[in-house]
């Protein structure tokens, strides 16, 4: 892992809220294996369960995914079976 940039140029100017940065695993299995244990996040000490993780994506990429989402969330209301959410496919019981 390593940290690759701080993003907001605003909190060197004084501000006091915290700067998002973005991080660049080695490869997409660390990744994952990290987004699927942010969970764990919420248990710990008060100073930590402000964090927030997310993908890295652009503008384009979040449409796309919105979009994904929505005839996802259509589809399943419409038919039962595997349907799409935030964190894979899943299969209905």
């Amino acid at each position: 892992m390593r940290i690759v940039w701080v993003q907001d140029k605003r909190a060197k100017m004084g501000g006091t809220r915290p700067r998002p940065i973005l991080v660049q695993f080695a490869n997409r299995h660390i990744k994952n294996l990290i987004m699927e244990s942010l969970y764990k996040i919420k248990s710990l000490a008060m100073k930590f369960k402000n964090i927030v993780v997310a993908h890295d994506l652009t503008k384009k990429q979040r449409l796309e995914c919105k979009g994904l989402m929505a005839q996802a969330k259509l589809r399943s209301e419409s038919e039962s079976g595997d349907f799409l959410t935030e964190s894979g496919v899943h299969r209905e019981i």
